[in-house]
C-alpha cells in the first residue's frame, strides 16, 4: 500500500486527519473511509478532500478489528468463567 504525507503548509486546506481510498468491504463494495478525531466520518466511494495520510488500499479488503477486547472476554478464556462450571 502507498501512503501520501502532506506537508505542515498544506495541512490548513486538509478535511481528513486519514482517508482510505479504494477498500473493498466485505459485502464487496469499493469504497472510500474518512476519519478525523479517531471516528470515522464518511464511508462512500469518492470522497472529496484530503487527509494528512492517505493510503491506495488498491481494492484489497479492509475490516473492522477481528477482535474487540471490551466484549464477549469469556468467549477468549479470560475471567474467571471456567472455574464456575
Amino acid at each position: 500500500m502507498q501512503s501520501r504525507l502532506i506537508s505542515r503548509d498544506d495541512r490548513n486546506a486538509l478535511e481528513y486527519d486519514f482517508l482510505v481510498r479504494n477498500a473493498r468491504l466485505r459485502a464487496g463494495i469499493v469504497t472510500d473511509i474518512a476519519v478525523s478525531d479517531e471516528r470515522i466520518l464518511q464511508i462512500k466511494a469518492g470522497i472529496e478532500g484530503a487527509g494528512e495520510v492517505e493510503i491506495d488500499a488498491k481494492r484489497r479488503l479492509t475490516t473492522e478489528t477481528f477482535v474487540i477486547a471490551h466484549l464477549h472476554l469469556d468467549k477468549v478464556l479470560t475471567g474467571h468463567w471456567h472455574q464456575t462450571r
